[in-house]
């Protein structure tokens, strides 16, 4: 029963197998605001990537709902993991691959800024997941 494996040969920019590369402890940041109107209303969100001082990403902050709410403690602890991610060389593109296309019941019209949303100018997404992975997109520059 013999089975031909392929290894692809990493030719990205990662760091090697098992190094994390910490962030400096102050750096600035700004987070983006992520509305999503869904049939159940309206739902809020707060992105940002944490850069290292030559504009790699290093951390994923992520807030939703209230503080300490189930919700947003899922959120966050996907955001923790993310970051370290990050920090063990996962390239941001392929971390919002991750969370791209997941459906659930915050699926709807994606705005980030005020301007969208008097215009109705929204991005169909699926849910605030894929709204995330929308948004790692960009910061990605996808």
């Amino acid at each position: 029963m013999g089975t031909d494996i392929t290894v692809e040969e990493d030719t990205s920019d990662s760091l090697p197998r098992g190094k994390r590369e910490r962030l400096p402890k102050r750096r600035p940041n700004g987070p983006q605001e992520i509305i999503i109107k869904s049939a159940k209303g309206y739902v809020k969100a707060y992105l940002d990537v944490g850069r290292y001082p030559d504009g790699r990403p290093g951390e994923v902050w992520l807030n939703v709902a209230k503080v300490g709410s189930d919700l947003n403690n899922c959120y966050n602890a996907w955001a923790m993991t993310a970051s370290k991610a990050l920090q063990y060389g996962m390239p941001l593109k392929e971390l919002a691959g991750t969370v791209r296309n997941i459906k659930d019941h915050y699926g709807g019209k994606m705005f980030l800024t005020d301007e969208e949303i008097s215009k109705n100018k929204g991005v169909d997404c699926s849910s605030l997941w894929d709204a995330v992975g929308r948004v790692l997109e960009i910061e990605a520059g996808e």
